[in-house]
């Protein structure tokens, strides 16, 4: 699974990039500066001094300076591919990308999230367990800052951790770049499947550019909406993790496909949908709202079953999940539990019915999210 992620999901330079506007005043992180860029008061109106932009013109002209450029990939890609030659030097074993990264639905201070097979777990508690393998890829970055700072050259990793949460990662960072590295997570590789496939299945890869223009939202604007200082995305502050983002949003498409046209009519839908939703009584899953009461032992009733736009889509990759389990690849250290655990923000990963994605979502910061979506929604329709 880990080669067909790297078929599939390897960065394009053209999937969410405009001819010559990504060849145009890149900044140092890879994005366009600020100083590049036309005013704020500039990007309302027309070329030409002209009438003000459309909502819509207005948010493509912010997807075009949001969206990775050649630039940003270029340096992720050498971040990755320093990271891995360590690891592999001291392992014998490859790294992968998964995440925003090859979906290139990356802000510019996203992390870069990579995942290591080490092969099946065996009997013993020893050899070969992921949560061994991990602090071997720890011991590896560090022998490597030593070695380095040792000698005449001077390494660019730094602050290696060892992070014992539900899934067990390594954290470091290279240069200015945050990197988490798990084992074993074949979920993480087909989640990236799954987004990338689906948003082939709808033109103008409307829902990468819906899912970054969220990103940013959720970033810059929602904790004003709130009243709160910090972000609702994000699992490190008990926020919505990308992923669970990823899948609200192709909710939205799975059960409208035919009705979303542009992102702004995305953001629309999506605040429309989730600042009315009964967090208390329901599990968002692609097929629909289900009752949590309905839940059973190995999740939320016809989560998984149901059909909508996807379905094919995520049966395929279920069953390929299934295969690498049962051959090479042995479930991850920190697995979801057998039975689907509620929460106070529940969210059905379409490939694993016992998986809760909104695990991370604390109480406060949802009702944070909850109170931007509705003044969000209220602004937007204003606008429109």
């Amino acid at each position: 699974m880990g080669a067909e992620v790297g078929r599939k999901c390897k960065p394009r330079g053209a999937n969410l990039r405009k001819g010559k506007e990504a060849r145009h005043g890149i900044a140092a992180d890879g994005r366009r500066s600020a100083n590049s860029c036309s005013s704020g008061s500039e990007s309302t109106k027309g070329g030409g001094g002209g009438a003000p932009l459309s909502v819509d013109q207005q948010v493509e002209w912010l997807l075009s300076h949001l969206q990775p450029c050649e630039t940003a990939d270029r340096r992720r890609q050498a971040v990755m591919d320093q990271v891995s030659g360590i690891v592999s030097s001291y392992l014998g074993r490859q790294l992968f990308a998964c995440g925003s990264f090859p979906l290139r639905t990356y802000l510019a201070d996203g992390d870069l999230d990579l995942v290591l097979f080490c092969g099946p777990c065996p009997s013993s508690a020893d050899h070969g367990h992921p949560d061994h393998e991990l602090l071997k890829v720890s011991s590896a970055l560090c022998l490597d800052v030593l070695r380095q700072n040792d000698g005449a050259g001077y390494s660019s990793v730094r602050n290696v951790n060892f992070v014992n949460a539900r899934t067990r990662i390594v954290t470091c960072i290279v240069g200015s770049l945050s990197v988490d590295i798990t084992v074993n997570q074949i979920g993480s590789l087909a989640a990236a499947l799954l987004l990338e496939e689906a948003d082939r299945r709808v033109r103008d890869h409307l829902i990468k550019r819906s899912v970054l223009l969220l990103k940013a939202w959720g970033l810059h604007e929602a904790p004003r909406y709130a009243g709160i200082t910090q972000p609702v995305f994000g699992a490190k502050a008990t926020g919505l993790t990308s992923y669970a983002l990823s899948i609200m949003v192709l909710r939205l498409f799975a059960l409208n496909a035919c009705e979303l046209r542009t992102p702004t009519e995305v953001l629309l839908a999506f605040f429309r949908e989730y600042s009315d939703f009964d967090w208390d009584n329901l599990c968002v899953t692609l097929s629909g709202s289900k009752p949590l009461s309905a839940s059973g032992g190995s999740g939320v009733a016809g989560g998984g079953s149901d059909q909508h736009k996807f379905a094919a889509l995520v049966s395929h990759l279920r069953s390929k999940i299934a295969q690498a389990k049962e051959g090479a690849v042995a479930a991850a250290a920190g697995a979801p539990p057998e039975r689907f655990q509620h929460r106070f923000c529940n969210i059905q990963d379409p490939l694993n019915d016992t998986n809760n994605l909104g695990h991370s979502v604390s109480l406060p910061v949802l009702r944070s999210l909850i109170s931007a979506l509705a003044k969000g929604r209220q602004h937007l329709e204003a606008l429109l």
